[in-house]
C-alpha cells in the first residue's frame, strides 16, 4: 500500500459537512444590472454571508471567490471538483425584460436526487424569504450545477431589473434573509441520499489506462463511473454512484472518492478492493489554497491553488489557480512558470508538457474552448483544436503519446495526435 501512496498524487479530502459556494460573475463580467445595482456585488455579498452561516454550523466552507475577481466557468468546477465537498451551490440574480420578477432555483436536469432534494428544501425557503414571486423548481443544463461532482444547485434570487426585486437585492436585511433560507435549505438535506442517480447518454473526462486499451469515462455530474474499451468503443458500468477524481492506479484498477470515504474498484467486476478514509499526497499537498511541492511552499498572492498533477517522472507538478490559470513547478528547485489561462491540465506521458483547455463562457455556458499543449517551460504554447466547432475540454493523452481524448458536447473524441498536430478526429459516443 505504500507503493499506491507515491503513485496518487491527487486525491480529494472529503468532509462530512462541506460545501463550496459559488458568488456568479465578477470581475470583468458584472452579469445583470439594474436600478444601479451589478448582479456581480449582490452575489458576492449573499455568498459571503452563505459561508459565514456554513461556518457558524460547523461546516467546511469555501469560496469560489471572496473579492469581485473574474474566474471562468470551467475555472469554478475545476476548483470545486478538486474540494471533495458534498454540496455546491451558485448564488445568481435574474434579468429579463424590466417587468418579470420573482424567484426560482435550479438542479442539473440529469442530477442526483440529492440535487433535487436540496433544491426542494432551499426553494420555498427563498421565496419566504425574499417575499418575491414564486417562479417555481427548475431543471437546467448551467455549466456549474452539470460539471460539479456534487450535488449542486443554481438560485436565481430576485430580478436585478425589475423595481420592486431590485429594491429588495439592493437592501442587506433581504440578502442577509436570503443567506439564511439558502443555509437552513442544505443543512436540512444533509442526510440526503446520493445514490439514485439519472441516466444520461453524455460522456466526459476521459482518462487513458496506463496501458491504453481502455478509457475511464463518466457522465456529467460525475455521475458514475464507465469504461470504454478501445478495441470495440464498448462501454461497460464500474460504479454507479457519485465519484470524485477517479484516477488509474494499474490496466484494472482505479482509486476515486464517494460518499466519504476513498475506494480502490477493480474496472473489470466493479468490486471495491479496499476502502480508505484517504490517500496521502507526497509529492504536491494543497491545503488552503496553498502548494507544497517536496520542500518547497507555493502561494500566490489574492489567489487560490488547487488541482495539482504530478508529471510521470515525477520531477514537475502541473497545478491550477482561480485567477492566473496554470502553472507548472519544477520539483528540485521550487521554481514555478505561470503558463497561462486554463484548466484540466494533463501530462504528456514523457513529462515534457501538459495538454490542457482553454475556455471563453458568457457566465453561464461555455461558448468556446480549445485543446491546448504547453512545455513545462511555457515557451511553446500550442493550439492544437484550432477553434474547431467542438466545445473541447478535459484532454488526456494515450501512453504511448500518439492519440489524445477529449470531451465536447457530452461526447468522447480520440483524434491521432503527433508533431504537436492531432488529426483524424473520432466521435466514438453518441
Amino acid at each position: 500500500m505504500k507503493n499506491l501512496l507515491w503513485i496518487v498524487i491527487a486525491t480529494t479530502t472529503i468532509f462530512a459537512q462541506s460545501i463550496c459556494i459559488d458568488a456568479g460573475h465578477g470581475g470583468s463580467d458584472p452579469g445583470a444590472v439594474g436600478w444601479g445595482l451589478q448582479e456581480k456585488t449582490i452575489n458576492l455579498d449573499v455568498s459571503q454571508r452563505l459561508y459565514n452561516l456554513m461556518r457558524q454550523s460547523g461546516w467546511k466552507a469555501y469560496l469560489v471567490r471572496s473579492s469581485d475577481k473574474t474566474v471562468s466557468l470551467s475555472g469554478r468546477t475545476s476548483y470545486a471538483n478538486s474540494l471533495g465537498v458534498k454540496r455546491f451551490v451558485s448564488i445568481h440574480c435574474n434579468a429579463f425584460n424590466k417587468s418579470a420578477n420573482g424567484t426560482e432555483t435550479f438542479a442539473y436536469t440529469k442530477g442526483s436526487s440529492t440535487s433535487f432534494s436540496m433544491r426542494n428544501s432551499v426553494h420555498p425557503r427563498l421565496v419566504r424569504a425574499m417575499r418575491t414571486k414564486d417562479r417555481g423548481t427548475k431543471t437546467a443544463n448551467f455549466y456549474v450545477i452539470k460539471h460539479t461532482n456534487m450535488p449542486a444547485i443554481l438560485c436565481e434570487l430576485a430580478f436585478i431589473d425589475e423595481k420592486s426585486d431590485s429594491s429588495k437585492l439592493g437592501d442587506s436585511y433581504y440578502r442577509q434573509k436570503a443567506a439564511e433560507a439558502i443555509h437552513a435549505g442544505i443543512v436540512s438535506t444533509l442526510t440526503a441520499l446520493d445514490e439514485e442517480i439519472r441516466t444520461s447518454d453524455s460522456y466526459m473526462a476521459p482518462k487513458w489506462s496506463p496501458d491504453g486499451t481502455a478509457l475511464l469515462i463518466t457522465h456529467p455530474g460525475y455521475n458514475g463511473v464507465r469504461v470504454m474499451k478501445m478495441d470495440d468503443y464498448s462501454i461497460h458500468n464500474v460504479s454507479s454512484a457519485n465519484t470524485y477524481n477517479a484516477k488509474w492506479i494499474s490496466s484494472h484498477e482505479i482509486v476515486c472518492g464517494a460518499k466519504d470515504e476513498t475506494k480502490l474498484l477493480d474496472t473489470v467486476t466493479g468490486k471495491t478492493v479496499s476502502t480508505f478514509a484517504g490517500l496521502d499526497m507526497p509529492i504536491a499537498v494543497v491545503k488552503d489554497g496553498t502548494l507544497t511541492v517536496a520542500e518547497h511552499v507555493i502561494s500566490l498572492e489574492n489567489d487560490v491553488i488547487f488541482n495539482a498533477v504530478a508529471s510521470p517522472d515525477n520531477k514537475f507538478v502541473a497545478y491550477e489557480s482561480l485567477k492566473n490559470g496554470i502553472h507548472v513547478v519544477n520539483v528540485e528547485s521550487g521554481k514555478s512558470v505561470r503558463i497561462g489561462q486554463g484548466n484540466n491540465p494533463a501530462w504528456m506521458p514523457d513529462s515534457t508538457g501538459i495538454v490542457f483547455d482553454r475556455a471563453l463562457d458568457n457566465g453561464h455556458e461555455i461558448t468556446q474552448s480549445n485543446i491546448f499543449l504547453a512545455s513545462v517551460d511555457g515557451q511553446n504554447v500550442v493550439n492544437l483544436t484550432q477553434n474547431l466547432s467542438l466545445i473541447a475540454q478535459r484532454p488526456s493523452v494515450s501512453p504511448d503519446g500518439q492519440k489524445i481524448a477529449f470531451d465536447a458536447q457530452g461526447s468522447i473524441f480520440i483524434a491521432a495526435f503527433a508533431e504537436q498536430k492531432i488529426q483524424q478526429i473520432l466521435q466514438v459516443t453518441k
